[in-house]
């Protein structure tokens, strides 16, 4: 098991998006990112969906709908974001370099119509191929 948070830190450190205050992939769009990366990585090993022999579901948290209902000020915004952060992935630790390059790839297709963007793209989708099917 490992948060949202841990999963953003690998990703910033892999695509060098570090800066907290000049962000190229917003916050929230990189916890969308991971929970998308969630569902695929379901989708192509279905055990994934189970912990200690149990179904489990990972929904997206609630913050989410909070968020694009708008309206919020940026203090809001960042304590939902916050509690998406701190939200357990119950998906088994060797999975999670799997989530990692998802995210990675994702954030690389928002800008793909850039020939070395496509590549790192590509890249990071065969990477979570590979740790996905290892």
């Amino acid at each position: 098991m490992f948060k949202v948070r841990d999963i953003e830190r690998s990703v910033r450190q892999i695509i060098r998006d570090e800066e907290p205050t000049n962000y190229r992939w917003s916050r929230e769009e990189v916890y969308r990112f991971v929970f998308d990366g969630i569902c695929e990585l379901n989708a192509i090993r279905p055990e994934t969906r189970y912990v200690n022999r149990v179904l489990v579901t990972i929904d997206k948290p609630q913050q989410f709908s909070q968020l694009e209902q708008g309206g919020l000020s940026v203090q809001q915004q960042d304590a939902l974001l916050d509690a998406i952060a701190s939200f357990d992935i119950l998906i088994a630790h060797k999975y999670k370099d799997a989530i990692v390059h998802f995210v990675c790839y994702r954030c690389f297709m928002i800008d793909s119509n850039d020939m070395q963007n496509m590549q790192l793209s590509q890249g990071h989708f065969t990477l979570f191929k590979e740790f996905a099917n290892g």
